[in-house]
């Protein structure tokens, strides 16, 4: 679970804000997992990529008729689009609430994306009509990346087995009353008493009764380290139609079909930094992978108007997205420990489990202001998405009450926790003889109330004109800061003494993300 922040505090209250949700089951959705699928922005073209996309004037580029569909009203030829991208990720992670001696580590990813983006555009000139062109358009865009890989090592109090212990007790009782073992979760609780992570220390007591090898070593620090590989993307398919009314104002619209797919890998490990140290526990690895795919839909419209030979201005709108989800989810659990002086291992793993349920994404308003001349250009594009909007429907298409009760209280969070995002982005080009140098910036406001950070990205573009195409080169830099919990606990209080025995690790990790995009286009 991932959480964007910029500072310690915000980003240890972000990280277990939603930590007593988990206790409703098997389901992984989280209010994090909704702002990933919604935080999908265009990344087509590098001529744009160079102006940080403040293109939302301009038009006749990719990446601008899909900030704002308008721009597909600027073209006077047919073009034939096709782009590739290689993103790359270097990230630092640190498990940060532990020991002062926890080490960073440092990962970095890269992947290659042909034809990230490929379309066309079909420009019929208008004779005898103050309509000058009427232009359709077809396209496919990848918006989000989401290939990245971490590791963290170190040492911090707390163990998973404190979030399996949580998830095994009666929520109606008290430590250490526990669950029916047969009516244990088939992905956590139920793998832990399979393999004896957690054990009723009286089998032979007519109560079901729960422990850990942990909690009697609940101060101390257990050594801890996980490696997380995810991979994927999402794209839009989208189809447009646009005109240009008598050189003056530029009308669109666009019918966007979201599609993509998210995998991950996790494996957390547990184990002793010296002989003994938490006997009999000896050692533990815990595993889960999930891939997600999704479909939507989403509209947009838009307009921009030329107020004189040199000033533009535009204005867009997108409409929220509904997307359909399906999860496929799987967990695995090897424990070892000490019995009689013999190292003992037992392993245990989950059913496949399928999860479907939907989730609507913001709708987003852009405005844009251009100042174009012979030689050059600037543009300032500002847009506004509100993530409080963001809502589940995990209920849809089933009947447990279970989804509905954990919809209403990731929905609740979300309200609670988002808030509207406000992006500046600010792009100029230079002309010389064929050449266009570009450059421009971005600040994004954070989409959380309780971060009052921005998050800030630059970018360097190049293009070269020959007489029927051209290619463009593109690059953006942008840095951030998140937290990630490798695991989640409702901090629970196990022996009733004031003090909290179930922590929750926090990796604090610093990402650079760069990307480097080349595009060809074709006129015909």
């Amino acid at each position: 679970m991932k959480y964007q922040t910029g500072q310690d505090e915000k980003s240890l209250f972000i990280t277990i804000i939603f930590i007593f949700l988990n206790h409703f089951g098997s389901q992984s959705q989280t209010i994090s997992d909704a702002y990933q699928y919604s935080d999908r922005r265009s990344t087509s073209s590098a001529a744009s990529i160079g102006l940080s996309n403040a293109v939302g004037a301009l038009g006749a580029d990719f990446s601008a008729i899909s900030i704002n569909p308008a721009g597909i009203g600027v073209y006077r030829n047919s073009i034939f689009h096709l782009g590739f991208d290689v993103p790359f990720y270097t990230v630092e992670s640190r498990l940060s609430n532990g020991e002062s001696n926890n080490r960073n580590f440092k990962t970095t990813d890269a992947s290659f994306n042909f034809a990230n983006t490929v379309g066309a555009v079909f420009s019929i000139e208008q004779h005898n009509s103050p309509w000058k062109f009427v232009n359709i358009g077809i396209g496919l865009n990848k918006t989000a990346d989401y290939n990245q890989s971490f590791y963290f090592s170190g040492k911090s109090q707390g163990s998973i087995t404190d979030r399996f212990l949580e998830l095994a007790l009666d929520p109606n009782g008290n430590y250490p009353a526990g669950i029916n073992p047969n009516n244990l979760d088939n992905f956590e609780a139920g793998l832990a008493y399979e393999t004896g992570a957690i054990f009723d220390p009286n089998l032979n007591d007519s109560k079901t009764e729960y422990t850990t090898d942990f909690i009697k070593f609940k101060n101390y620090p257990v050594k801890k380290d996980q490696l997380v590989n995810e991979r994927g993307k999402a794209s839009d398919l989208y189809f447009m139609v646009g005109g240009n009314y008598n050189d003056k104002l530029m009308f669109g619209v666009s019918i966007q079909m979201p599609f993509g797919n998210y995998r991950s890998r996790k494996t957390y490990k547990e184990g002793e930094s010296s002989l003994n140290e938490y006997s009999p526990f000896k050692g533990l690895i815990f595993e889960d992978s999930l891939s997600t795919n999704f479909t939507g839909i989403q509209g947009s419209f838009g307009a921009i108007y030329k107020f004189n030979e040199h000033w533009r201005g535009g204005f867009s709108y997108r409409t929220p997205s509904y997307l359909w989800l399906r999860d496929e989810f799987h967990t695995s659990l090897s424990y070892t420990f000490e019995n009689n002086n013999v190292e003992e291992t037992y392993y245990s793993q989950s059913p496949d489990g399928t999860f479907k349920y939907n989730l609507r994404t913001p709708g987003s308003i852009t405005t844009s202001i251009a100042y174009v001349v012979e030689k050059g250009l600037i543009s300032l594009d500002m847009d506004f998405t509100d993530y409080s909007k963001m809502k589940f429907n995990l209920s849809g298409q089933g009947s447990s009450t279970d989804d509905y009760a954990y919809e209403s209280l990731l929905n609740e969070q979300i309200v609670n926790q988002y808030q509207t995002t406000a992006s500046v982005r600010l792009g100029g080009e230079l002309k010389f003889h064929g050449l266009k140098l570009r450059a421009g910036g971005a600040a994004t406001s954070s989409p959380y109330k309780e971060d009052t950070n921005t998050n800030f990205s630059y970018s360097l573009g190049l293009g070269v004109k020959y007489e029927k195409s051209y290619f463009d080169f593109g690059f953006q830099q942008n840095s951030l800061k998140d937290s990630y919990a490798p695991y989640l606990t409702s901090s629970s209080d196990f022996d009733g003494n004031g003090t909290v025995d179930a922590l929750t690790p926090v990796v604090k990790r610093n990402l650079k993300k760069s990307n480097i995009l080349v595009s060809w286009v074709l006129k015909f």
